[in-house]
């Protein structure tokens, strides 16, 4: 068995990411959350099987905020100004290369701080993701 060493990678990324959210459960808001975030996800890779090709991944994950849009009966308002611009979140999730350079992977975020300046409402709004993705490796020279 190899060591831990051999069997972790440090994986880095830049995400253009949209995410949102529908609310249904209160009468004083029956819309849809739009957000664009560029994110930056950290990422600690471990290989703990004997197929190297499948990783268990974990880290943090930085994101700001480019807009945030509420959407109610075909109307759109601007929120950013009452968005928190930086977010910051938990991630996990697994990785597999399935050819020489290439992966995918499905992870899971949860977001460790309340994104909403609305603080007149005492209302929590924490991202919570699931993201799907396929990516190229680029080799180190």
């Amino acid at each position: 068995m190899a060591p831990f060493v051999e069997k972790t990678q440090l994986k880095v990324e830049i995400l253009y990411t949209g995410q949102g959210a529908w609310d249904r459960s209160r009468k004083r808001e029956n819309g849809r959350w739009d957000y664009l975030y560029l994110n930056v996800p950290i990422l600690i890779m471990f290989s703990p099987f004997d197929e190297p090709d499948l990783m268990l991944e974990a880290g943090l994950q930085a994101g700001n905020l480019l807009d945030a849009r509420y959407i109610d009966d075909q109307r759109r308002y601007n929120i950013k100004s009452e968005t928190r611009d930086l977010d910051l979140s938990l991630v996990g999730g697994v990785a597999w290369n399935f050819l020489p350079r290439w992966m995918t992977d499905v992870r899971v975020t949860m977001g460790l701080m309340d994104h909403s300046l609305r603080t007149w409402t005492n209302d929590e709004y924490y991202n919570f993701t699931l993201q799907w993705g396929i990516s190229y490796l680029i080799p180190a020279r």
